[in-house]
């Protein structure tokens, strides 16, 4: 066997194991999606933080980004094998709902991502994003009231 068909058995064997990893990961790509857009969204509101705070703007920051995407959605995946193949069956006891684990995992980390979000956009404008989407809600039950006893 020569090296070229070495190089072509490897390119297979390589291909097939990409395959199977996907397949594998196919029911959580729509969490893994969600965490990787969240994230996305963070270090956007992040780089408008420094722009509008005209802080020091660092690579280093930035580079967490890398890190934070690694470890989150190598948690949900190591959550979903969790899920899985031990988890699975008793987690069934108490909830009809599936990979219960690894949902409530994506939704504990977006929460996370969505505090970052809020604290780099209210040190940028200077406006609580959270509040200013309570006192809409007060505002539309207070309509809803008026309407109610109209």
């Amino acid at each position: 066997m020569g090296l070229k068909e070495l190089g072509l058995l490897f390119k297979e064997k390589i291909r097939i194991l990409l395959s199977v990893v996907i397949a594998f990961i196919a029911p959580i790509k729509p969490l893994l999606i969600v965490i990787g857009l969240v994230i996305c969204i963070d270090t956007i509101s992040g780089i408008y933080k420094v722009f509008k705070t005209k802080e020091k703007f660092s690579s280093r920051k930035l580079s967490r980004t890398i890190s934070k995407m690694v470890l989150y959605l190598g948690s949900i995946i190591l959550i979903f094998i969790l899920d899985k193949y031990l988890l699975g069956e008793v987690v069934k006891i108490f909830t009809t709902v599936d990979l219960f684990p690894t949902k409530t995992w994506t939704m504990f980390l977006v929460g996370v991502e969505l505090l970052s979000i809020r604290e780099n956009i209210k040190a940028a404008t200077k406006v609580d994003i959270w509040e200013k989407f309570k006192s809409i809600l007060r505002r539309a039950k207070e309509e809803k009231d008026e309407i109610g006893n109209f």
